[in-house]
């Protein structure tokens, strides 16, 4: 054995003949010679005649792994050292662009105003050079300020012939995109004591802290304190007092004479207000910085004029200024429209006028002026159309994918939820709800629309059968459709009809003030709305839908964390949606992960805020409506009802969705109902880039509006439109000409109602228990409700109906 040990250790080789190569410079180390044990050569060697020395193993490895440890060294100093020269090399990268800097800087000095350039041309050439007390006293070097100085003294000697601060404030706020939609952009007060260095730095015709400014509203504050110490002004109210008094009276009916006042001015009062015009153009365009015309030019009236303006009519020559610059009023002057007034566009037409005026005027304008007509509130433009062309236009283009600038006063209820946002959140969220509506999920809540649909109808034997008496059924039909989404939705059952009473009263007015102020002059402007008496009312209805939509949230998750606990160690079934246990649209928004995170407890409360509102409000304005057609139409309810009996029976029963999908005729007359009455009568959308719409030219910010109210009932769509006719819709599905965006009651397109599957068959189900139970009349049967528009189309006065028992 130790002979045959002593050969097999003879025979091996060093590592470098071994693995083929030469032997290497000293520099490299050898590797450690192998121990004894190990075999050489591959001819098989049996285990049982050879004993494997360990220790020398052990030693051999111990050497390996120093070596290893050796070569990380290396390549550590290596890493080490090249760090090293990247550092240097940026360093050096940095001196130069400092240097560059630098040299623009002195480049921009000798091109501005504040150096006498052929003078310091001179002064380059002399062989001695002077200090700089020397060049100030020859006027080679104007150490004159920016500042609380004339106009002419501060503009730029190379084009465009404007002052360089406005040239510079304006570059730098539309080369960031952020600036520009910075929320209050110029209503915003910037930093004083930024803004002051930022003056004395101008002053001194250094403009490098200004391109380094991460707030846009200091670079604001620059402009706007500029133009406020200039010690004349863009315009002087002397020259229109002059020469034009028609304008200071608001008598201004042609552009004309607009025109004839900005040409008395001076080329370089004229290209400085071009300029500033256009930029206040852009800045009124971006929908969020979550200004408009109107307030800018509140704002820039008393800095163009130099003044503090007391008298309102003044304003008239700025909007006129604004005009004058403003591409929208060119783009739409071939488009019909109400009489429109300097400044205020056609807001006179809706002043003093309640939710019914206001929409019946929307009705008669539609009426006098087509299917294509233009509203200007204080230069921002909404173009109404009312045809299936334009409607399929624009609920399928990308440029139109905004909702307009009047939803943002909603957002500061419901927040930014599925109903206002855009982009990419509206995306990623549409996604994560769409699944609580699918098929298998609705099928779960048919048990609740029976349940609540049946405890109404004895809600209503108790209020009508017995006493004779016409109910107000629309505010009960608003209790039974938040009792029913609440529970479907969020999981939690209302604690008897005064919770369910306290916030649809909520809802009722904060509709109302919403409305308001969509077509108030005065209480539109946010900074002027919130020195009211109801906008303090209005935080407060807030803050009490918030806290109700805030405790359904905890209650739900408070039930979740029971049924976990109940559940004990059982593992969860991997498709529970569709599980035995009931499972609420709010679990969806709680368990919902995007990009591995979950939403947060702001943005689940804005999802349940929005589908609370729009899951309640509306569905209970289409089931009025739909209750007061059967009632005013006795054969067509007739014949719902002996479907119902025909493929349900006379009695109260579990309904499911197949049964529901039975009853054509009574879909006929639910799809016939919503086209007279569509719950939300009017949609607006907001063009995010210039585009064409039809025929015309839809400029970056203009809203446009689809008046689904007047579509609906056009006769060039739906013959006798008037008429209440379900069979007009059996007729439809058989033409192939029908357009369907013709019939929108749901809007269309990507962002149509995410519900709208929900509340067809909670719809359905209530008519099927009502009619199993009642006959429904009008007490007069002449009787035509008035209509109101609050965001939902409503009865203004209510809707009485009488509900007399069915005899069995």
């Amino acid at each position: 054995m130790d002979s045959y040990l002593g050969l097999a250790q003879s025979k091996l080789k060093p590592r470098s003949v071994v693995d083929g190569f030469s032997n290497r410079s000293a520099t490299i180390k050898k590797r450690p010679t192998r121990p004894a044990g190990y075999p050489t050569t591959s001819r098989p060697i049996s285990t049982s005649s050879i004993v494997i020395d360990t220790a020398a193993q052990f030693r051999y490895l111990q050497e390996e792994h120093r070596l290893v440890l050796e070569k990380c060294k290396k390549l550590e100093d290596s890493y080490s050292t090249l760090e090293a020269e990247y550092a240097k090399v940026k360093s050096d990268n940095e001196r130069l662009q400092s240097a560059y800097e630098e040299l623009q800087e002195s480049y921009n000095n000798v091109t501005a105003k504040n150096f006498n350039a052929g003078k310091l041309l001179v002064y380059f050439k002399l062989k001695r050079r002077t200090d700089k007390e020397t060049l100030e006293k020859r006027n080679i070097i104007k150490n004159e300020a920016c500042f609380n100085t004339y106009l002419q003294d501060v503009v730029m000697l190379d084009n465009p012939r404007i002052p360089r601060v406005i040239h510079e404030c304006i570059a730098v706020l539309e080369s960031n995109d952020k600036f520009m939609k910075s929320p209050g952009l110029y209503r915003v007060s910037g930093d004083h004591n930024t803004i002051q260095n930022l003056r004395y730095d101008i002053n001194a015709n250094n403009y490098k802290r200004l391109h380094k400014q991460k707030s846009p509203h200091e670079i604001c504050g620059i402009l706007k304190l500029f133009l406020r110490e200039l010690k004349d002004p863009l315009i002087s109210l002397e020259t229109c007092e002059k020469y034009f008094p028609d304008v200071l009276q608001m008598k201004i009916n042609t552009r004309s004479k607009v025109m004839q006042l900005i040409n008395s001015l001076d080329a370089v009062r004229q290209n400085t207000l071009k300029v500033l015009m256009k930029h206040l153009r852009n800045v009124a365009a971006i929908q969020e910085n979550e200004v408009d015309n109107f307030s800018l030019g509140l704002l820039f009236s008393s800095l163009i004029f130099n003044e503090t303006l007391a008298d309102v009519s003044v304003l008239g020559v700025v909007a006129a200024v604004l005009a004058v610059f403003d591409w929208k009023l060119k783009a739409y002057q071939d488009l019909p429209g109400p009489r429109r007034w300097p400044l205020i566009g056609n807001v006179v037409s809706f002043l003093g006028a309640g939710p019914v005026e206001i929409f019946d005027q929307l009705i008669a304008f539609a009426a006098t002026y087509g299917k294509v007509y233009k509203l200007d509130f204080f230069y921002d433009y909404t173009i109404v159309y009312s045809s299936p062309e334009a409607a399929e236009a624009i609920l399928t283009s990308p440029a139109f994918a905004a909702k307009s600038q009047d939803y943002d006063k909603v957002s500061e209820w419901i927040g930014n939820g599925l109903l206002i946002s855009r982009g990419q959140k509206w995306f990623t969220h549409r996604k994560v709800i769409t699944p609580g509506f699918h098929f298998k999920i609705l099928e779960n809540f048919v048990p609740v629309f029976n349940r609540q649909a049946e405890a109404f109808c004895a809600k209503l034997e108790s209020l009508s059968v017995g006493s004779g008496k016409a109910v107000n059924i629309f505010p009960e039909l608003k209790l039974l459709t938040l009792g029913i989404i609440c529970e479907t939705a969020m999981g939690v059952g209302m604690a008897g009809d005064t919770q369910q009473a306290y916030y649809t009263q909520i809802v009722e007015e904060l509709s109302s003030i919403l409305y308001w102020r969509m077509f108030n002059v005065f209480v539109n402007i946010d900074v002027l709305f919130r020195l009211t008496h109801t906008s303090k009312r209005f935080n407060e209805l807030v803050k009490k839908s918030w806290n109700f939509t805030l405790d359904m949230i905890d209650k739900r998750r408070k039930i979740n964390q029971l049924e976990e606990q109940n559940r004990g160690s059982e593992e969860r079934n991997e498709d529970e949606s569709f599980g035995k246990r009931k499972r609420a649209l709010l679990d969806t928004l709680l368990e919902a992960r995007i990009d591995g995170k979950p939403l947060t407890d702001e943005e689940i409360r804005e999802e349940v805020d929005t589908f609370t509102f729009a899951g309640h409000d509306t569905t209970a304005s289409a089931m009025t409506f739909i209750l007061y057609n059967v009632a005013k139409h006795p054969v067509v309810q007739e014949r719902i009802y002996q479907e119902i009996v025909s493929e349900i029976g006379e009695e109260f029963c579990e309904l499911s969705l197949s049964s529901l999908n039975n009853l054509h005729y009574m879909e006929l007359a639910i799809k016939e109902s919503l086209r007279l009455f569509p719950p939300v009568p009017v949609i607006a959308r907001i063009a995010t880039e210039d585009t064409q719409l039809l025929s015309e030219k839809i400029t970056r910010g203009t809203s446009v509006a689809i008046d689904i109210f007047t579509m609906h009932h056009s006769a060039d769509y739906f013959p006798d439109a008037e008429r209440f006719d379900p069979d007009r819709f059996e007729a439809a599905r058989s033409t192939q000409t029908f357009n369907p965006y013709t019939y929108i009651p749901f809007s269309a397109g990507s962002r149509n109602c995410v519900g709208q599957k929900f509340a067809q068959y909670e719809l359905k189900t209530t008519l099927v228990k009502l009619l199993q139970r009642f006959q429904i009349r009008l007490p007069d049967a002449n009787y035509v409700p008035t209509l109101k528009a609050e965001i939902v189309l409503k009865p203004a006065e209510g809707l009485p109906l009488k509900f007399i028992k069915r005899s069995v």
